[in-house]
């Protein structure tokens, strides 16, 4: 059975893989096709108040992915 343990820089890792930055991209992409049409008609106040909640929203999409609290175990 391989060893397990707790590392420090978990998270940091996992931000730096391959996986977590495709999933990350189809997050960003995904949110943005949703908001593409409000976006295109808004007018400035508006589009400034969208952007606003897309980077909210895709803020908190992608800490589910690494979250910054969680303990995070590495296999030996």
């Amino acid at each position: 059975m391989p060893e397990e343990r707790f590392i420090v820089d978990g998270q940091e890792q996992i931000e730096k893989s391959e996986g977590y930055r495709a999933a990350r991209a189809e997050i960003i992409a995904s949110v943005r096709s949703r908001y593409a049409e409000s976006l295109a008609s808004a007018g400035i106040f508006r589009r400034l108040l969208l952007r606003l909640r897309m980077q909210r929203e895709i803020n908190r999409e992608v800490a589910k992915l690494a979250p910054p609290n969680a303990l995070y175990l590495q296999s030996r």
